[in-house]
């Protein structure tokens, strides 16, 4: 830092491999902003969520990396797509209807979302005022916080299809949901598809959890994408996996 102005850093001063895995790190973590932004935008643009302006995604795409790029320059946070944060934030403007399903239960269905931004910018703004009660915010336990997070993360799992095939293995055959992809694709296809997917599930937490490889997430999760794409293919039918990547909502 520069002499009598701690705020002010002098890029020379640092050490001369810094420029050298700067690029690196700055690569990983871009492409994780850029996964975090576009599959979080992807799962609230799902067609049953019946949005009428998803293509707005692709603003904020840009605003948040014209952020980023701000607040790296100043050494402030980085501004990121909250996942879960933002699916709850979505499920709180929906319009849900309530219909008996062929099982005999009650399901809710979305037939619409209040699309505005007036709730996103008082919640921001709300987050931005918690400066000025810092010393009363450490008083608030870390088990109550976790357990908010724990909360808004059961709650958006009613949706998860990944969570719905998971039931299935303590489901009796004759009880499945009528789902699509249970119509479509035979039932130890489903089994072991979902098996790979908590196989991969475990190891890309294990890679999270260890900080020597942490920093290699993002290149994890490419790694998903390109086996989905050239293993994937080579074990199951092509249509079978249509049907259990569908966006199709269950009847």
């Amino acid at each position: 830092t520069t002499a009598g102005r701690p705020w002010i850093v002098n890029p020379f001063d640092v050490p001369f491999w810094v420029p050298l895995v700067t690029p690196v790190v700055s690569l990983l973590l871009c492409l994780l902003l850029y996964l975090e932004q576009n599959i979080t935008a992807r799962i609230l643009n799902n067609a049953e969520h019946k949005l009428k302006n998803g293509s707005s995604y692709h603003w904020d795409l840009m605003i948040t990396g014209l952020c980023v790029g701000v607040c790296s320059i100043f050494g402030l946070p980085w501004m990121v797509a909250a996942a879960v944060q933002s699916i709850n934030h979505l499920l709180s403007n929906a319009v849900l209807e309530e219909f008996l399903g062929r099982d005999g239960n009650v399901h809710r269905h979305i037939v619409g979302v209040r699309e505005q931004r007036v709730s996103g910018f008082f919640i921001a703004l709300l987050i931005g005022l918690t400066l000025l009660i810092v010393p009363i915010l450490k008083f608030v336990p870390l088990s109550a916080l976790f357990g908010v997070f724990i909360f808004m993360g059961v709650v958006v799992l009613g949706g998860n299809q990944f969570f719905s095939r998971l039931k299935l293995f303590f489901t009796q055959p004759e009880l499945y949901p009528p789902s699509h992809y249970v119509r479509r694709v035979p039932r130890h296809i489903i089994h072991s598809f979902t098996v790979i997917q908590i196989a991969l599930l475990v190891f890309l937490w294990i890679v999270k959890s260890l900080p020597v490889v942490a920093v290699l997430f993002p290149l994890v999760v490419v790694l998903f994408a390109l086996l989905r794409r050239y293993l994937l293919n080579r074990i199951y039918r092509h249509e079978y996996l249509e049907a259990l990547d569908s966006e199709e909502a269950d009847d």
